[in-house]
């Protein structure tokens, strides 16, 4: 099997701590205005250049993002001008039900990519979906405020 990272983006892979708390904050949920400012997410260059380490070791890079697919393309947008890592990524798996709880989309997806491929590290900054991964015994780390 081959050896891969997943990596999460939004206050992961993406700075965007400060929308997070303007549009997810109190019980309120605004995606789409969130998702506006997709644009303005400035990329963790620690991360970044951590991502390349693993790639240039042969790992391939897995993004799972707790985003509706209907963002894809803003995503793709952003991965390809923020990012240096676009070309190397191998996958980004989106969420496709809205209702579905982002920790428990991620167990999911993380059982399905571990099928084929060897999970050597998850990246995210929910630490209810750091404590659920590492409770089904995957090895994730809680990412916060590293920027």
């Amino acid at each position: 099997m081959k050896k891969c990272i997943v990596i999460d983006i939004d206050g992961t892979l993406a700075n965007s701590e400060k929308w997070q708390k303007e549009y997810f904050c109190s019980g309120f949920h605004d995606e789409e205005g969130y998702m506006k400012h997709i644009s303005r997410f400035p990329v963790s260059k620690w991360l970044e250049k951590l991502i390349g380490i693993y790639w240039a070791e042969y790992y391939d890079i897995f993004i799972l993002t707790a985003r509706h697919i209907s963002y894809r393309a803003e995503t793709n947008h952003w991965l390809k001008k923020m990012t240096t890592i676009d070309t190397k990524i191998r996958s980004v798996i989106y969420k496709t039900d809205i209702k579905q709880d982002a920790s428990e989309f991620k167990l999911e997806q993380m059982k399905v990519i571990s099928l084929y491929n060897d999970i050597d590290i998850m990246f995210d900054d929910n630490p209810k979906t750091v404590k659920l991964l590492q409770d089904n015994g995957f090895n994730a780390v809680l990412v916060k405020s590293l920027y």
